[in-house]
């Protein structure tokens, strides 16, 4: 009985869920509110054009082993950012679902500063989706993001998933399209404030707020929360020498707790 309903949740639900579970228990621990403004190689999958900032080669992978409760939903993140004189150039590679039903993204992402503090990236995804007993699909999709540094303190940033409105064979929305709008503010070494505002298609907009804090200078602590669905997110980190590791909780308002893990590494 419990497969059944696994399946129906995934079929009918999982998809819409699944924007809560994004690569980077960084971003996730802090309601993903971070991720327009971050510096790590997981903002591949959210706003390439902060990639620019990132001036050292950067590795990740991110792992959901069980997203509301249901391994059947379980969705891995890799990546890594290699700047050079001419941008910044990443890749990046996602698999989401299980036996029956599963969702791969290929991620290749370029970005470069364009005038002093103002960046711009984007991403080319090629979006492979495979159901048991209907076949497998491919398509071509595209986002488009906007970094700008005000100050040493402030950053702003913007991205467009699937610009190109790209959808599975004659059907349509099958790929979500989604505007994000997000900003970060450096209180100090040990703090930093961010909030954001996305819209799916056909969805209404959520305001998400994050708060990160160094209790040592390699431990951070980080707290979010997201308003669409209502929920609220709990991480913290270790970070020593060229390893970074890090580890999010995500609470929803009718499912399972959610964790995710994720480990970066620096090549200084």
């Amino acid at each position: 009985m419990k497969f059944f309903v696994n399946i129906t949740f995934l079929l009918f639900v999982g998809i819409k869920c699944f924007g809560q579970s994004y690569a980077g228990a960084e971003f996730n621990s802090m309601g993903y509110s971070s991720s327009q403004t971050s510096l790590t190689s997981f903002s591949l999958f959210s706003n390439p054009a902060s990639l620019s900032e990132n001036k050292i080669i950067q590795s990740g992978i991110s792992y959901t082993p069980a997203p509301f409760g249901v391994k059947e939903l379980s969705t891995f993140h890799a990546t890594i950012n290699l700047p050079t004189k001419i941008g910044s150039f990443a890749i990046g590679y996602s698999d989401y679902g299980y036996d029956l039903y599963s969702e791969k993204r290929f991620l290749i992402s370029y970005s470069r500063n364009i005038i002093d503090k103002f960046s711009l990236g984007t991403t080319l995804v090629y979006n492979s989706l495979s159901i048991t007993n209907y076949g497998n699909s491919g398509i071509i999709s595209a986002n488009l993001g906007a970094f700008y540094k005000i100050s040493n303190r402030i950053r702003i940033g913007g991205s467009i998933e699937n610009i190109t409105n790209s959808s599975y064979g004659q059907y349509t929305n099958q790929l979500d399209k989604s505007y994000w709008l997000g900003t970060t503010y450096t209180f100090s070494n040990e703090l930093q404030l961010s909030a954001a505002l996305n819209k799916y298609y056909d969805e209404k907009e959520a305001f998400r707020v994050g708060c990160e804090y160094y209790l040592l200078n390699y431990l951070p602590i980080r707290c979010g929360y997201i308003s669409e669905p209502v929920s609220f997110t709990f991480g913290l980190g270790i970070n020593q020498g060229i390893l970074s590791v890090n580890y999010a909780l995500l609470t929803h308002e009718i499912f399972e707790l959610t964790h995710n893990l994720s480990i970066t590494i620096n090549f200084d």
